[in-house]
């Protein structure tokens, strides 16, 4: 190959060096690609068979004289490629796979891609003779054909190629191959060696006896390919090597202060590091091709920046010992980074967290408090989190300290920004007996394990055991006494505060009691969930924060199918047939044609008398006048889950002329419209003009 551009501009900028002839041309390399893979199985074979060998790559990096300078690059690799939890990674020419053995011990999933198979066996005996690394991310070792990457498309979030991409004889193809399987935003970072490679004693010793390809890596031509590639940009890392020499504490010193520009001693030792930089540029090349716009999520994570607020209850806060209190937290995300959310402590998702502090900012209870995001949470966006409150024992003052981490990496705080410091007051609920209520299922419901969705009125009896009349609330605002349940899920994290409410038949007194029923609507997701139940003084506290104890449930909704008669989630897809805007006279029939898909679990069942529990097609009459119940069709046959009608009637135009919206949708009779459960609508535009006159 010819000398190249790159190695031509080194020449020119860094002095003169030999030339050497060149040794293959492109058309050799492409001809070559298989014969050039096999050799590369027979190196890595005969080096396994060496009991050296096989000692030298099961230290990689931590093996020979280039310890400190691979250590060094695979830290400047590491920078670029900004890795996290969960974020997965190609190691390409991965050989005896020690670089995807640190990507795994990151937590990312790992896929080592090498032409040789052997390589590869070596490296799933490294894997297995480490119990650090992570098996239960599944790391996969596959075979490279020379041509196509056995992966999918965009089905990767980084590629890392290490000492590789210069044995590769068909570069453009494998840069387009890795432009295929990133995903949206990826990069491919690669550590190269620099000029005068080919050359060198090690790699004509390779080549002349495992006749593997040694080339130069020629930046400018591959920046030109992988840019041909799709790649949208290519950028380089400029880093001071090792080789470059210590310099004296005073010159250190000089160097980072604004007079090294007129101190000579600095201008001596800052123009041998320039010499050395410059050096550092021929010996190695870290380069990064960039496949889109890169979005920053929590698991690598950029500006972690937070706005923290207490929305509700406003501190500071008060309540008995051992007792919490449910409280709203709105967080907004100033930072530049997306915040990863999830059910489950996954590492690279954000949670709420609270310390505990005493007065005077010392800590005493680190991550006291967790609670999940509701959502994602965008750069500029912000939610409010629902998190349960404890007042801590002994009681005392204390101060809680908001702040958001992101699971297994860090706290924002760490990160500079800002958090949240509200007081608590704990207190002794030893001789607070004014509200305790004894709770307990009145008559136990047919099972707690029902398909999602359902509904559930659970019969309760209430005894009062404390010293205050319950009274009977005149209207439903602060103060009213009401029976309620709070949602959580089965690690008992609160998922929803306010989830139903029943009001008191009557006034109880002191050792008194009550039945009440709870109607309750299960969750539209199958899981396992908590229900606490409880009494509530509206919007001053649960009887569970002044001592009382409250009753929890466990339930668990199901993908079971139920039908309309007993319906669990009822959600449909509504697809008009007929035109969307109608024009017609005083109570003539206007066709309708709707095509209806079922999306629920739940069976439709048809009826033509609209008896309860029956799914018909139904209408409102929306106008200057208000909204009206106005009209129904039958469906033609029961609807199973998935199923799919078409649902035909002719609805009659109002007599009064004007311009009407019809929303039309689905109604289980005497249940709920299918609207109220979530489900979209269709509209259909009505002009109704006035009867000619003869």
């Amino acid at each position: 190959m010819a000398e190249s551009t790159w190695s031509k501009l080194t020449g020119a900028v860094f002095g003169r060096r030999h030339a050497h002839p060149a040794v293959h041309t492109d058309s050799e390399l492409l001809a070559r690609t298989d014969e050039f893979n096999q050799n590369a199985d027979a190196y890595w074979l005969a080096i396994g068979q060496q009991e050296s060998g096989r000692q030298h790559i099961f230290n990689r990096p931590l093996a020979g004289r280039t310890a400190p300078i691979d250590m060094y690059r695979v830290g400047l690799m590491l920078a670029e490629l900004r890795l996290g939890p969960g974020i997965s990674v190609v190691d390409f020419g991965a050989g005896s796979c020690w670089l995807s053995a640190f990507f795994n011990r990151m937590g990312c999933p790992t896929i080592s891609v090498d032409v040789s198979q052997a390589a590869l066996e070596i490296g799933k005996q490294l894997f297995a003779m480490d119990a650090r690394q992570r098996q239960d991310l599944k790391p996969e070792f596959r075979v490279y054909d020379g041509r196509r990457l056995p992966c999918e498309d965009a089905s990767v979030d980084r590629i890392a190629v290490f000492d590789a991409f210069h044995h590769v004889p068909n570069q453009s193809e494998l840069l387009a191959e890795m432009c295929r399987v990133l995903r949206p935003g990826g990069r491919v970072v690669m550590c190269e060696p620099g000029e005068g490679h080919s050359h060198a004693e090690t790699s004509l010793f390779d080549e002349q006896v495992f006749d593997v390809l040694e080339n130069d890596f020629d930046i400018l031509e591959v920046e030109k390919r992988a840019l041909a590639a799709g790649f949208s940009d290519v950028r380089l890392k400029p880093f001071l090597d090792i080789s470059v020499g210590t310099v004296s504490a005073s010159d250190y010193v000089r160097l980072g202060g604004l007079e090294s520009i007129l101190d000579r001693h600095a201008i001596r030792a800052g123009a041998g590091i320039a010499q050395h930089l410059r050096g550092s540029f021929r010996s190695c090349a870290i380069m990064v091709l960039v496949k889109g716009e890169e979005v920053r999520d929590s698991r690598s994570p950029g500006v972690l920046r937070a706005e923290v607020t207490l929305v509700d209850p406003v501190g500071p806060l008060r309540g008995l010992e051992r007792t919490a209190v449910q409280a709203r937290v709105r967080v907004r995300n100033t930072g530049d980074t997306i915040w990863r959310h999830g059910a489950l402590r996954a590492a690279g998702n954000v949670e709420l967290g609270a310390h505990l502090l005493t007065p005077q900012g010392k800590p005493i209870g680190i991550d006291f408090l967790r609670a999940p995001l509701t959502r994602e949470i965008a750069p500029g966006d912000s939610a409010e989190i629902p998190i349960a409150i404890r007042f801590p024992d002994p009681p005392g003052e204390y101060v809680l300290r908001f702040d958001p981490v992101v699971e297994e990496i860090t706290w924002f705080n760490q990160m500079g920004s800002p958090y949240l410091d509200v007081p608590i007051e704990s207190i002794r609920n030893s001789d607070d007996r004014a509200y305790r209520a004894a709770i307990s299922v009145a008559q136990d419901p047919p099972s707690l394990r029902l398909p999602a969705g359902s509904r559930l009125p659970l019969n309760l009896h209430l005894e009062n055991e404390g010293i205050a009349l319950w009274p009977l609330a005149a209207e439903l605002g602060p103060g009213a006494l009401r029976v309620g349940a709070q949602l959580l899920d089965e690690r008992g994290a609160l998922v929803d505060l306010n989830y139903a409410r029943a009001d008191l038949p009557r006034v109880v007194a002191p050792g008194e009691a009550c039945d009440v029923v709870l109607p309750l609507r299960l969750p539209p997701s199958a899981r396992r969930w908590k229900l606490k139940l409880d009494v509530v003084q509206e919007r001053v506290c649960w009887f569970e924060q002044r001592g009382s104890e409250p009753l929890v449930l466990e339930i668990e909704t199901t993908d079971a199918r139920t039908d309309s008669a007993t319906p669990g989630v009822l959600r449909a897809e509504l697809a008009l047939e007929t035109p969307a805007q109608v024009t017609a006279a005083p109570g003539e029939g206007i066709p309708i044609r709707v095509r209806a898909r079922n999306l629920g679990n739940t069976r439709w069942l048809r009826s033509e008398d609209g008896a309860r529990g029956q799914v018909r097609l139904g209408a409102r009459l929306v106008s200057a006048n208000g909204t009206r119940d106005y009209w129904r069709a039958s469906l033609e046959a029961d609807v199973e889950p998935e199923g799919t009608t078409v649902i035909a009637g002719t609805l009659p135009a109002p007599d009064a002329p004007g311009a009407y919206t019809v929303v039309l949708d689905l109604v289980d009779e005497g249940f709920a419209w299918f609207q109220d459960e979530g489900s979209p609508v269709a509209k259909l535009a009505l002009d109704v003009s006035a009867a000619p006159t003869a």
